[in-house]
């Protein structure tokens, strides 16, 4: 990924606690420019919205490996996003600051959450852009689930999922982010998969080259096959995922989804 943002001559910060203080860089500046978006200009600049277009796909593809350098690009896309005067970009910036908010867990809060969702939704209409339009609903999902709404979040997932499979291609991390809080909520809720259905989602997964999806499933739903008698499911997906996730030099959420299905099935099995 330095590759693609030395293009915008950015680097990831080389630690952690370098990554920490370039996120509150950026959430200083982000304070200071404020949460207005810029009124359209009649000519935007090509460079600001190739720019755009590469912190966000970089984004995306940091969000399951390293989630403070995830932050400080998240962080700094909304900002020139808000200053571009662009509808689609102002829409995930409000969506993006949304969840900002949400994953703190505060309660008190959830009307502010409501209201940049409610400006993140009419911007994306306006844009017209369908892959934001279900975006923004699937920010909307995660939030709930953040506020234990687990109902809310199960139904705008799945909203998500099907104007993604409608509308859009190329949205692989959207509709995996999309069925892995659906697969939660859904869980949450007593609703729990067949091992059909979830050897089904983690095969269509790996075929669409998720692999962050397919170990995910397999992690999250570990216990559930473990009671209903899919051993040999099981440890099949194990081994696969095992085969083909190549680990970084530090912990990722791939690592960890991985870590616990190994765990509860020795602990299960012996």
């Amino acid at each position: 990924l330095n590759g693609v943002l030395r293009a915008l001559h950015l680097r990831l910060p080389e630690n952690p606690w370098w990554a920490r203080v370039a996120v509150l860089w950026e959430r200083v500046r982000l304070r200071i420019h404020g949460l207005a978006l810029t009124a359209p200009r009649e000519n935007p600049a090509s460079a600001r919205h190739r720019e755009l277009d590469i912190l966000w796909s970089t984004v995306h593809g940091l969000q399951t490996v390293d989630g403070l350098g995830a932050a400080w690009l998240t962080t700094r896309y909304m900002r020139l996003a808000l200053d571009s005067g662009s509808a689609e970009h102002g829409a995930r910036a409000f969506a993006c600051e949304a969840l900002a908010i949400a994953n703190q867990g505060d309660r008190s809060l959830q009307s502010r959450t409501e209201m940049l969702f409610s400006r993140a939704e009419s911007l994306a209409l306006e844009s017209g852009a369908q892959k934001t339009i279900a975006f923004v609903e699937l920010a909307r999902g995660v939030s709930a689930y953040q506020y234990g709404d687990q109902r809310r979040c199960r139904s705008s997932c799945e909203r998500a999922i099907a104007m993604l499979a409608r509308n859009c291609t190329a949205a692989v991390y959207e509709v995996s982010r999309a069925r892995v809080f659906s697969l939660l909520a859904a869980g949450e809720l007593g609703d729990f998969a067949s091992p059909s259905e979830v050897s089904a989602l983690i095969d269509d997964a790996w075929r669409r080259g998720d692999s962050y999806g397919a170990i995910a499933f397999t992690g999250l739903t570990v216990v559930v096959r473990l009671i209903q008698g899919a051993h040999d499911d099981l440890q099949r997906d194990i081994a696969r995922a095992r085969h083909w996730w190549v680990a970084p030099s530090y912990f990722t959420w791939p690592q960890w989804y991985l870590l616990i299905a190994e765990f509860y099935q020795e602990v299960y099995l012996g």
